[in-house]
Parts: structure tokens; C-alpha cells; sequence
């Protein structure tokens, strides 16, 4: 076949462009480094690159996970390390306080420092890391331990962080708040949690009463120690014995009909049960008591018969030295109170008794058992009660059919500080209502209302109100507006807002009404129990007996504070374990994401220098195929002739 010169000239075209691609290629590579820029540059590489671009990815954020992980630990072992160093700082306190040459100022002051110590240990326990509380399990944003009338309580979760080290390997990264400074754990994980191990803030608090000398606490089974001042030994020098009731609230007192505590006495003293001493200095046992004064102790309070357990329980006795004292089934003692049980203790057997925290009733009562009194053997049900006064009458009546003689009054129905809290209401917003005690204060205002608007209608209302029998204190543009009944009868409020978050923002707002009860007020001239299921609405518990918890001497304190610091060491040990193991596979996962930049680089990255090369090799070769390509482009007929 002839080749003409439009054939030679598109040959030499096409090898032009040919060089030119590969030139622009080659200068694309030295620019970004990189040979594979495209899937056309090498369709078969494709698949492995993005392979390992994804493992990449994933080592990446398994390194971050770690050492965010690794900062946290490091945090949370600087706070146990403060935990540890608190209760070490506990111990030798403890040391000086056992040395008999301590004055009595000497005592109070050592008494002062493990009050310090208390506090900075509930501060470690609500720590913080990046904005987080770092012992409150799930509930991070939540402080997990605040005071409560004296007694630390846990607000958090028990649930532990993991860190995924690796696909399916996971490493604890917290730990339990309530476990680790309250000894409480939800064993069966029902969400209860129950006490398992030692309570540091209960420990610390019975070492500073140990220290100052008090004597023990009376509470009812396993509930949070309770602090109300009851039980005076001495009133005017403030020296007490602190005993409490059971029964939603275990730091409230029971109160006279003046709001006085009323003390529980045995032999007209404050009840001061204290260990039976054998000669040899050392506490008898049940079983060491009643082999020398037989019969001795051999039933519990309920009338079963102790077991070999509970006969090795410490003894205990009244006052007096001689008298001994009841003991539940696990033989530890309790303090009976129902009408001729166990031993005649005072206190609860006549006088006056507000509600069980002193405060109003939180709504109506059933009549279905859920508050019962009588003598603790025949306990009449208090009919279903809609107020104060209701419930004042149905006790008297249940008492009277029960053999008692008591008076019951109510009093002090409060909106208390529900309208506190005022939003004004504007032309925007829906109609407003509010109507108090039946009287209209405002009747689908459209116009808007403001605090000064209100304060305006309860003035021109004043009348209507005292008719009533409210009395009005306070004012909506004060913040501190509230409305009682001194009678005890319901208070009735109904707002109405349209479902919109304004006017009184604590109460409804749908006009469905709020309903505020009183206080019942129960005076009795004999022994009575009062019971039910209900505890908002009970005066008394139903029947339990109070539980003894003695405060532990100081050389038994002493070794419980060192099995806690151990406690704490361990928690330090298992989170360093922790910390050591997450480093590793941090350095494991780095060795892997090396690997893996190593396998990406083989298919993306180029040899900088042959790529220089080519690139001026293929110019070269550029540069030669314009000269002839021009060469021929100059050809014409007249070489030929």
C-alpha cells in the first residue's frame, strides 16, 4: 500500500498527541505525587486502594478513640489518686484521735478535718472531665452525688464505659460511681442497688461522730442513716442522740404539736443502747449472754427463734446495763414501739404528730388500706379522704372504732411557692384564665397579662378572698405570690393558658386545675400505730421497728479505713491495667495503620525521580517528533521535480 504524505502527516499527528498525554500524565504525577489519579490509570488497582483508604479510616479513629480514652484514664486516675490520699489523710487523723492525751478541743478540731475531708472527698466524686461527670455512669451531665438533710445520696446510673480497642474487643474505661464511693450494686440488674460494700460518706461520717463522741443512731433497715436532732441528752449544751423514722424521708423527726422534736427515752432518759461487756473487756455475743444469764435472748422480735448466726451478733442492753434488748432475725437489735411489745419505750405513746415529713397531704386518699390505725394488733382502714379536713374526721372516726382516743386537725392548705414562677402573656399568645378559690381573676384575657396585671386583680379581689377564707401573701411581680387556707380545706387553682408555657409556668396551664391539700395534725393520749401503703399521707411507719446502726469505735474505724483505701487502690489498679492495655493495641493499631499506608502507597505513590526522568526523556522525544513533523510539513511537489 502506497503511503501518501496526508497518511505520513496523520501518523506523525497522532504520535504528537500520543507524547502529549503522556507528558501531561507524567507532569500530573510529579504534581500531586501520586500515579493513580483516576480508575483509568489503573483499573486492577482500584479495588485495593479503597480496601485499604477504609481500613485507614477505620485505624484512624481507633487511635483517636484510644487517646481520648488514654486522657480520661489519666484524669480519672488523678482523682482516685486524691480518693486514696483523702482517706489516708482519714487514717492518720484517726491515729491522733485514739491518743489518750487528746483534750477535748483537740478532739473537736480532728472532728473538723474529717468534716473537710467528707466534702473534698464528695467533690472528687462529682468530677468533671471535658464537661462530664466522670462517676456518673450513662448520666454524665448529671452530678451523681449531692447532700440531702445530711445524707449523700447517688444520682447516677451503674452502667460502665467501654472503649472498642479492635473489632470486638472492648476495654472498661469508668467506673461505677456508687460501687466505688458508696458500696452500693444493682446485682440482679433490676436497677436497684443494693448495699454491697462500704459506704465512704457513711464511714466518714461515723468517724467524725466517733471522734466528737456521740453516741448511736436508731433507724429503720437498710435506709441512709438518718441526721434529725432528736432524743436530747442534753438541749441546752446541743449533745444528742440523733433517731429518726422511716418512711419516704429518713432524715424527718417526729414532731410535737409546737413543731418540736420528741424525744424517745427508756426509763425517763434518751435511749442510749450500748454493748454487753464480758469481764475480759470484750463484747459478749447473744449466745455468750444467754449461757450466763439463761434463758437469756433466743427469739426475735416477731417471736421466731434466733439462728446459730444471729446468736454470734453482738449483745446489747438499755441503759440501764441490766435491761436487754429485741433483735431481728439477723440479731441485730431493733427498738419496738408497738403497744405492749417488747420493752415500754416513750416517746411515741402520747402527744402530737404532724404528717411524717410536715407536710401537706399530696392528694386524695383511697380508703383501700393505704392508711390505716389502731393499737398495732386491730387496725381499722381510714375511709377515702379529698382534704385535709376530710382525712382530720376519718382518723377520728377509725380511732374511735379502733378502742383509741384521738383528736385530728387540719390546717395550712398552700400553694406554697407553685407561683413563684411567672411568664407574661401577650396579645399572641392564646386567651388567658385564672381563677382562685372559685373567684375569676382574669376570664379569656385576649389582651395580655402581666405580673403587675395580676397583682392588680388579687388587690381588687381582696374582699372576695377573705370571704373566702385565703389569705394572700407575697406578690407575681415580687416572684413570691401564694395563696393558703388556714382551715386545712383544698385550695383549688385553675389556669388556663392554652397549653402555652406562660402565666404561672409551675402549675397547669390546660385548665385542668391544681388542687392544694393541708397538714393533718394527729394528738393521741395513748400508744398507737398508724399504717398503710401510702406514705405521703402516713403519720407513723406501719409497725417496723427501728433499727439500731452504732456508731463503730475508733480502732475498728481505723481498720475499716484502711480495707477502703484499699478499696480505692484496687480501683486504681484495675483502671492502670486498663490504661496499659488500650496502649498497647494504640500501638498495635498504629503498627497496622503504618502497614497500610505502606500497601496504599504501593499502588498510589510514584518514584519522584524516574518520573523526572521520564519526564524529561519523553520531552526530549517531544521535541524531536515536532522537528520532523515540521520537517515534513514542509514538503511540497517540487522536492520531487
Amino acid at each position: 500500500m502506497k503511503s501518501t504524505q496526508a497518511t505520513t502527516f496523520r501518523t506523525l499527528n497522532s504520535e504528537l498527541n500520543s507524547i502529549n498525554n503522556q507528558l501531561e500524565n507524567l507532569r500530573t504525577q510529579e504534581a500531586t505525587g501520586k500515579k493513580l489519579n483516576r480508575p483509568s490509570d489503573d483499573p486492577a488497582a482500584i479495588r485495593p486502594v479503597l480496601s485499604a483508604r477504609t481500613q485507614i479510616r477505620a485505624s484512624e479513629r481507633f487511635i483517636s478513640s484510644m487517646e481520648t480514652s488514654l486522657d480520661r484514664l489519666d484524669n480519672l486516675d488523678s482523682y482516685l489518686d486524691q480518693a486514696e490520699n483523702l482517706l489516708v489523710n482519714a487514717k492518720e487523723t484517726t491515729i491522733n484521735a485514739i491518743n489518750a492525751s487528746m483534750s477535748d478541743a483537740d478532739m473537736e478540731t480532728l472532728a473538723d478535718s474529717i468534716n473537710y475531708v467528707k466534702t473534698s472527698l464528695m467533690s472528687v466524686a462529682n468530677a468533671q472531665v471535658g464537661g462530664q461527670y466522670i462517676f456518673a455512669g450513662y448520666l454524665e451531665d448529671t452530678p451523681p452525688f449531692t447532700e440531702e438533710n445530711g445524707v449523700v445520696v447517688y444520682n447516677g446510673d451503674s452502667n460502665i464505659k467501654k472503649l472498642e480497642t479492635a473489632p470486638g474487643e472492648y476495654v472498661e474505661t469508668s467506673l461505677d460511681g456508687a460501687s466505688l464511693f458508696m458500696g452500693l450494686t444493682d446485682l440482679d440488674g433490676d436497677g436497684v442497688l443494693e448495699q454491697t460494700g462500704t459506704n465512704l460518706f457513711a464511714q466518714l461520717t461515723d468517724l467524725e461522730r466517733a471522734i466528737r463522741g456521740e453516741a448511736g443512731q436508731v433507724y429503720n433497715g437498710a435506709t441512709a442513716l438518718p441526721t434529725a436532732d432528736i432524743g436530747y441528752l442534753d438541749a441546752a449544751n446541743g449533745d444528742f442522740t440523733p433517731i429518726a423514722l422511716d418512711g419516704g424521708d429518713p432524715a424527718s423527726p417526729v414532731l410535737d404539736a409546737s413543731g418540736n422534736a420528741v424525744p424517745l427515752t427508756f426509763g425517763g432518759e434518751p435511749i442510749a443502747l450500748q454493748p454487753l461487756m464480758g469481764v475480759d473487756g470484750e463484747p459478749l455475743s447473744i449466745a455468750d449472754y444467754n449461757a450466763q444469764f439463761p434463758p437469756g435472748v433466743t427469739t426475735d422480735s416477731s417471736g421466731a427463734a434466733l439462728s446459730a448466726t444471729a446468736l454470734e451478733q453482738p449483745m446489747y442492753v438499755y441503759n440501764d446495763g441490766t435491761t436487754p434488748v429485741d433483735f431481728d432475725a439477723a440479731g441485730q437489735p431493733v427498738l419496738l414501739y408497738d403497744v405492749g411489745v417488747g420493752v415500754a419505750v416513750s416517746g411515741l405513746t402520747a402527744g402530737s404528730y404532724t404528717t411524717l415529713n410536715g407536710t401537706a397531704m399530696s392528694g386524695p386518699t383511697t380508703g383501700g388500706g393505704d392508711l390505716t390505725i389502731g393499737d398495732g394488733t386491730t387496725q381499722i382502714d381510714v375511709a377515702a379522704s379529698n382534704s385535709a379536713i376530710d382525712l382530720a374526721t376519718n382518723l377520728e372516726t377509725a380511732a374511735t372504732a379502733a378502742g383509741l382516743t384521738v383528736t385530728a386537725t387540719a390546717a395550712d392548705s398552700t400553694s406554697g411557692s407553685d407561683l413563684f414562677a411567672w411568664t407574661d402573656v401577650t396579645a399572641t399568645d392564646p386567651p388567658y384564665s385564672l381563677t382562685v378559690e372559685g373567684i375569676s381573676l382574669f376570664a379569656a384575657d385576649a389582651d395580655g397579662v402581666t405580673a403587675a396585671d395580676v397583682d392588680a386583680a388579687v388587690a381588687a379581689n381582696a374582699a372576695a378572698f377573705a370571704a373566702a377564707g385565703v389569705t394572700v401573701s407575697g406578690s407575681a411581680t415580687g416572684g413570691d405570690l401564694a395563696f393558703s387556707r388556714v382551715d386545712g380545706d383544698n385550695l383549688d387553682i385553675v389556669q388556663d393558658a392554652g397549653g402555652a408555657a406562660v402565666g404561672f409556668t409551675d402549675i397547669s396551664n390546660d385548665g385542668s386545675g391544681d388542687t392544694y391539700y393541708g397538714e393533718v395534725t394527729i394528738t393521741s393520749g395513748a400508744d398507737f400505730t398508724i399504717g398503710g401503703a401510702n406514705p405521703s399521707v402516713s403519720l407513723l411507719p406501719d409497725g417496723a421497728p427501728l433499727q439500731l446502726r452504732e456508731v463503730p469505735d475508733l480502732q475498728d474505724l481505723l481498720a475499716r479505713l484502711e480495707t477502703s483505701a484499699d478499696g480505692v487502690r484496687s480501683s486504681r489498679s484495675l483502671m492502670g491495667n486498663n490504661a496499659a492495655r488500650i496502649e498497647t493495641s494504640k500501638d498495635h493499631m498504629e503498627g497496622v495503620l503504618i502497614d497500610l499506608q505502606q500497601i496504599l502507597s504501593r499502588y498510589e505513590d510514584v518514584d519522584l525521580i524516574d518520573v523526572i526522568t521520564e519526564i524529561t526523556q519523553t520531552e526530549t522525544a517531544l521535541e524531536a517528533a515536532l522537528s520532523v513533523t515540521g520537517r515534513v510539513g514542509q514538503l511540497s511537489i517540487l522536492n520531487y521535480l
